[in-house]
């Protein structure tokens, strides 16, 4: 899995990610192959979401809707999702 965070929050939430999915700053932990899929994409997905979600509340200029493009051998597929729902 590979992530790229853009936008105000991305301080917040790219070393998140990194530790992740590509085990960086980690111990113990060994380092993935390239392009190693640890998960399947429903929980890569909600890591993402869970990290949006929690800069969200840290930074104000975080917005309350993501989106999520989606790269695989089948296409491109880009995703919105509601983060705050005040």
């Amino acid at each position: 899995v590979r992530v790229n965070v853009t936008g105000s929050g991305e301080p917040l939430i790219q070393p998140l990610l990194d530790n992740q999915f590509e085990r960086q700053h980690q111990q113990l932990a060994s380092k993935p192959p390239p392009l190693s899929v640890g998960q399947d994409l429903a929980e890569a997905t909600a890591i993402v979401k869970d990290a949006f979600y929690s800069a969200g509340e840290r930074d104000i200029y975080t917005g309350d809707t993501m989106e999520v493009c989606v790269i695989t051998k089948d296409g491109v597929k880009l995703e919105s999702f509601e983060l705050n729902v005040d």
